[in-house]
């Protein structure tokens, strides 16, 4: 019984890591095509909404912000969210 286990096994074993690593090859290449193919554009940030909240002595500001961008014709709005210091250098 062990034999027929182990005879079943590796075979197994192969063909599940020959499909890993076809899938670990595909989504590189698709990563890398992305990343080839990237288009740099300037968007205008504006502040949409400040939310302060105070625990145990301790203060944090959350800053919401809203871009916008036109690629191809067709605008895109977009939202992001900072807190503290890495909010305050955008306003």
């Amino acid at each position: 019984m062990k034999a027929l286990v182990r005879r079943i096994a590796w075979p197994c074993y192969f063909v599940l890591m020959t499909a890993f690593s076809g899938v670990a090859v595909h989504s590189y290449l698709n990563a890398c095509s992305i990343l080839k193919d990237h288009t740099v554009v300037d968007a205008s940030l504006e502040l949409v909404d400040t939310e302060s909240r105070t625990k145990k002595g301790h203060t944090t500001t959350t800053y919401r912000f809203e871009y916008s961008y036109t690629v191809a014709g067709q605008e895109f709005t977009q939202d992001y969210s900072a807190v503290n210091d890495k909010g305050e250098r955008y306003l």
